[in-house]
């Protein structure tokens, strides 16, 4: 596979996959982390749902009836936040719907950056598709995508770094060096050789545990 070609899917993947973690880590200051993790495992739902609308799976009754189940748990656990159970004022039960939207929106990011993930890899030169060059551009893509916003949003006093200390610092690189770059090649991985549905059910599962 080409370096131009491999540049294309990144451009492409980049806005969705920040997209996606930038609304689950601003969910987390919202929301309870059950909630957020929860309504963000609901990814599988929309990858099913775009997958079936894009013609890449074919629809299922087995697959409709865990899609019904996925829906269910997503609205009881946004039942819960915004009933105010736990709450002090409506502010904070305002501030929880919100995380657990931003959650959700999240979910919608992560379906369609799975679909088109999927989509983009031409069947039949999966084994062609080098992974550590696709999140290497994937990486710097989002590097010079997301420097100039973080850099507005400094400016404007909506982002501060006043508790960025090294061990934060330190911290935040051994989790995208380790972490990170192992969930996104383990994800890739299982895309390559399972269905849309089946890889995107499998990491929602990861993610609930």
């Amino acid at each position: 596979v080409p370096h131009t070609e491999i540049a294309h899917i990144a451009l492409v993947m980049a806005p969705l996959w920040m997209a996606a973690n930038g609304s689950y880590n601003y969910s987390l200051s919202l929301t309870s982390v059950a909630s957020s993790t929860i309504l963000s495992a609901t990814s599988s739902l929309f990858t099913f749902v775009f997958a079936v609308l894009a013609g890449v799976e074919k629809f299922e009754w087995l697959k409709l009836a865990g899609v019904v189940l996925c829906i269910a748990g997503s609205v009881m656990v946004t039942m819960d936040d915004s009933s105010g159970g736990r709450r002090s004022d409506d502010h904070t039960g305002w501030e929880k719907l919100s995380g657990d939207l931003l959650a959700l929106g999240s979910a919608v990011f992560y379906g369609l950056y799975t679909l088109a993930l999927r989509m983009m890899i031409k069947p039949g030169r999966e084994d062609q598709l080098a992974m550590p060059l696709v999140f290497g551009y994937l990486g710097a893509f989002n590097f010079m995508i997301a420097s100039p916003v973080l850099v507005v949003l400094m400016m404007f006093r909506v982002v501060s770094l006043d508790g960025l200390t090294i061990l934060v610092f330190v911290s935040l690189v051994c989790k995208v060096a380790f972490a990170a770059c192992a969930s996104l090649v383990l994800t890739l991985l299982v895309i390559r050789v399972c269905s849309t549905m089946c890889s995107q059910t499998i990491c929602g599962v990861g993610q609930c545990c």
